[in-house]
């Protein structure tokens, strides 16, 4: 979605879906920077602080990205997205 939301923003511009393509941007972006954080704060060798790492910050935030992507394209279905 990165490089095409630039795309999608123009072409959407305007439009019922416009406002959930927007609505995707933070989370999607917080998804990205929880890599980041990862590697930074996140011991290899300590698994439990592998897994804390993933249910209390990933999956959360995975979650909601999903749910903004399904709204996206019930949106995209009701109203189109050419």
């Amino acid at each position: 979605l990165g490089r095409s939301m630039a795309v999608l923003n123009l072409r959407l511009k305007g439009t019922p879906v416009e406002s959930a393509l927007r609505a995707l941007e933070e989370p999607h972006a917080r998804l990205h920077q929880l890599v980041e954080r990862f590697e930074r704060e996140v011991d290899l060798k300590d698994r439990a602080s592998i897994n804390r790492f993933i249910e209390e910050e990933l999956l959360p935030t995975f979650e909601v990205v999903m749910k903004h992507l399904l709204d996206l394209r019930e949106l995209c279905k009701r109203h189109g997205c050419d």
